[in-house]
């Protein structure tokens, strides 16, 4: 796993938002398609994808999409 492909999957659980858009140091919650549900789809893409759960608390710890890379990174075996 590397950043540009989770960048790519996690641009695709957002609306309408280009993959130049979002890097690592995007600050994913000002994105102009985050809420409740974008969240939800980006914890299911990770466990589905990457089979690491991430729960609500440890999202809201996050600020960029770097932060929640590193994490999935972390927790894979």
């Amino acid at each position: 796993m590397n950043i540009d492909e989770f960048i790519t999957k996690f641009t695709l659980q957002l609306e309408d938002v280009e993959d130049t858009e979002v890097k690592p140091t995007t600050v994913f919650r000002e994105l102009p398609n985050w809420d409740s549900l974008t969240a939800m789809c980006v914890q299911t893409m990770i466990l589905d994808d990457y089979e690491v759960k991430l729960s609500d608390q440890e999202l809201r710890s996050m600020v960029t999409v770097q932060e929640m890379f590193d994490f999935v990174q972390s927790k894979q075996i």
